[in-house]
């Protein structure tokens, strides 16, 4: 209950305690940015992301408060909390306030939403926002889209053309993944019985092997998908 008190304790940080004005509902207009999302990236390329998630991983596994903090967080009871927190007025317009600012408030919390197996957030006013809201992706898809936004691209695709200009090793397994033999031995494995019903469980569950491809090109190529 601790952490639920400092949920319902920190808005009082924002306002005094006897003169709590009510929330203009009348969005502002949001001036045209110069180019937000770069600002907002500027600042995330100082993060070591990779780093960050390491040391988290780490402190789950090796430390009993995390381990508790954690543990709640996915728990049942605290499940029931944050669903009658983000369903609240308060939260609803605070997030409408914030999205009008081009902030994309709604994606980055249902992200880590879903980390944790909590309710995605709803926006009360869909209609209104609809436009500047961008749902995340979820499941196997959202997670090849994650991995991958962890790669350095552009060092990647120099690395593979240094390689091909410069590497007769990295060139003769480049001619031999194209070559016909491959792509005949590819084929007769995506025939195989076995092997086509061991994917259509895993497609059940969300692996589309087409879809994870298509993810794949697009990022190479710079496209959104």
């Amino acid at each position: 209950m601790k952490l639920v008190a400092i949920f319902l304790i920190l808005p009082l940080a924002f306002c005094e305690s006897k003169n709590i004005e009510p929330i203009d509902l009348a969005l502002p207009q949001a001036p045209a940015p110069r180019d937000l999302h770069q600002d907002l990236q500027d600042f995330a390329d100082l993060i070591p992301t990779n780093q960050v998630i390491g040391i988290v991983l780490s402190y789950i596994i090796t430390d009993r408060e995390v381990q508790e903090l954690y543990g709640y967080a996915r728990s049942d009871e605290f499940k029931k909390l944050y669903e009658r927190a983000i369903t609240s007025e308060a939260v609803h317009d605070l997030v409408l306030l914030l999205e009008s600012y081009n902030l994309p408030v709604i994606q980055t919390v249902n992200q880590i939403a879903s980390l944790l197996s909590l309710p995605e957030y709803e926006p009360r006013n869909e209609d209104v926002i609809n436009d500047l809201v961008k749902r995340p992706h979820q499941g196997v898809t959202g997670l090849v889209d994650d991995i991958l936004r962890l790669l350095p691209r552009e060092e990647l695709i120099g690395l593979y053309v240094e390689k091909l200009l410069k590497s007769p090793e990295f060139r003769e397994l480049h001619k031999n993944i194209a070559s016909p033999v491959t792509a005949r031995a590819a084929a007769k494995v995506i025939a195989n019985q076995d092997v086509r019903r061991a994917y259509m469980e895993l497609h059940r569950r969300g692996l589309n092997l087409f879809l994870i491809s298509k993810q794949v090109v697009a990022y190479f190529l710079g496209m959104s998908m």
